[in-house]
């Protein structure tokens, strides 16, 4: 398990307790700078999510599917979520096209 999904757990963990404040100098030791809250835990899900869905194990060299997060890109998360790379995009339409993806699912009535 890498050390944002760890981080984003830790947080998700705390924030139930109350205690997220209290406990923010070792979430920042875990990633390595300060991570701010609740769009951390929001940029890990996303990323994980991205990679189910592009159906292929790799990272880009940008965005927010890199395999690590720089300092500026955990403070750019307090302004939105991190883009995705063009070559993410693609997969991610992809994925989506109608060809692509299994239609509905009818049920007979009984």
């Amino acid at each position: 398990m890498n050390r944002a999904w760890m981080a984003a757990a830790m947080l998700a963990g705390l924030a139930m307790a109350g205690q997220a404040e209290s406990r923010r100098p070792q979430l920042d030791a875990l990633v390595g700078t300060h991570v701010s809250m609740p769009e951390f835990p929001g940029n890990v899900l996303a990323h994980e999510l991205t990679h189910a869905l592009e159906g292929v194990a790799r990272h880009s060299s940008e965005g927010l599917m890199k395999a690590k997060w720089s300092p500026g890109d955990y403070a750019g998360m307090v302004y939105g979520p991190l883009a995705f790379a063009a070559e993410d995009l693609d997969l991610l339409r992809a994925h989506f096209k109608p060809e692509m993806s299994p239609g509905p699912t009818l049920v007979a009535a009984r």
